[in-house]
């Protein structure tokens, strides 16, 4: 999502100058706090007292698989079976997806680390292994069929996706604007609520 936002934002804003980095999410708030960078976006829990964390949108993780993995119901061997890849040490969406599989009672024998997620999708796509996904990371690859998803127990895992800043320190003007920005693209990414109309009933005639 962030690359599509910042270039748009940029093709918008000619005269600013913006350096984007892609980290895992421990690396983007050491950055953060050591003011090396003014924002930052992360997921899962941030707890550094010195910073604040605004929510942007909930995200979901998908475990997805090559188009030729079975399409059945997976057992929680064979899911323990397959090489589970992903991110290294220090990305939320592995954490999350780490306690998620030892709350079910599954331990993978085999994993794999790379070091950005688009190097996972292709691993993943050749047969190589699974991984959980962000849900908006892999919805191009789904709607193609170039991946799979892979459902199995009760695995439903959410995170929030936040924004974060030195608590207190004010923002120069650029790193404000695309805060804005970013802040109306994710509520685009939020369903309305959905309104249901009630039917008066008309009494009856005696």
């Amino acid at each position: 999502m962030l690359p599509r936002i910042v270039a748009a934002f940029q093709n918008q804003h000619s005269a600013m100058r913006l350096q984007f980095e892609l980290a895992t999410s421990s690396v983007v708030v050491a950055a953060v706090r050591a003011h090396r960078a003014e924002l930052g976006v992360a997921g899962g829990f941030i707890g550094a007292p010195e910073l604040e964390a605004e929510a942007l949108f909930e995200d979901e993780i998908a475990v997805v698989g090559p188009p030729n993995i079975s399409r059945r119901q997976l057992t929680r061997d064979d899911l323990e079976e397959l090489t589970w890849i992903s991110r290294e040490e220090g990305s939320a969406t592995r954490a999350i997806a780490d306690n998620a599989l030892a709350d079910l009672g599954i331990i993978p024998r085999r994993r794999l680390a790379l070091p950005a997620w688009e190097s996972i999708k292709i691993a993943v796509r050749e047969g190589h292994g699974i991984a959980g996904f962000s849900r908006h990371a892999v919805q191009e690859e789904l709607a193609s069929g170039a991946l799979v998803e892979i459902p199995f127990g009760t695995w439903r895992v959410r995170r929030m996706f936040s924004l974060i800043r030195i608590r207190d320190a004010s923002l120069t003007p650029a790193a404000q604007e695309f805060a804005n920005a970013l802040r109306m693209h994710c509520r685009a990414l939020t369903p309305a609520p959905q309104l249901r109309k009630t039917r008066r009933s008309r009494p009856g005639r005696s």
